[in-house]
């Protein structure tokens, strides 16, 4: 996260006085320093970023990102809960929906990259939902974020609910009998 940017946000929310001041010092001459066993490397001094583990790093983290859902507007819908940010679409109209998809996309990329904020490849996805007798579908859209294209997968999770693109609960039961 940038340092910058979140402080400036506790300015935004209305954090006035000697508040402020102490949380920004949070942020500033902050090192990490790895161990194994009785053997230390060298201190590295963080430039940007939230301490993983802090108290403070999980509050820092939702007012940076609080403002992400702006870039989401109608008939998209938004789901965000701490890291976990979906963005479904219905639409009986796919090319529609891929023009809305990428012009959201391009929006949050914008919003990222103001902010200094990377999203990972590995876990941004595409699922389309289908009814289970729907027509033949046509192609999926190529979709792009940043400098990847998201890749087409058949379920991901999302706040530890699994979503199948052929929207039957069987998949869903052979997973949990599997795990």
């Amino acid at each position: 996260m940038w340092l910058h940017y979140n402080c400036s946000k506790l300015f935004e929310i209305g954090l006035r006085g000697n508040l402020p001041s102490l949380l920004q010092s949070f942020f500033y001459d902050r090192s990490i320093r790895v161990r194994i066993q009785n053997i230390y490397c060298s201190h590295y001094f963080i430039q940007n970023g939230v301490p993983q583990g802090e108290v403070w790093s999980a509050p820092f983290f939702l007012i940076a990102t609080n403002d992400l859902i702006n870039c989401i507007t109608f008939p998209l819908t938004r789901r965000l809960f701490a890291d976990d940010f979906s963005v479904p679409l219905a639409s009986f109209n796919p090319k529609r929906a891929a023009l809305l998809l990428h012009l959201t996309n391009n929006k949050i990329s914008s919003w990222s990259s103001a902010r200094r904020f990377r999203f990972s490849d590995k876990k941004i996805v595409l699922v389309i939902l289908r009814k289970i007798h729907s027509r033949s579908p046509s192609p999926p859209p190529l979709l792009h974020f940043q400098n990847f294209q998201i890749t087409l997968q058949l379920f991901t999770k999302f706040l530890g609910l699994t979503f199948h693109s052929n929207t039957s609960w069987i998949p869903l039961i052979e997973i949990l009998k599997a795990s």
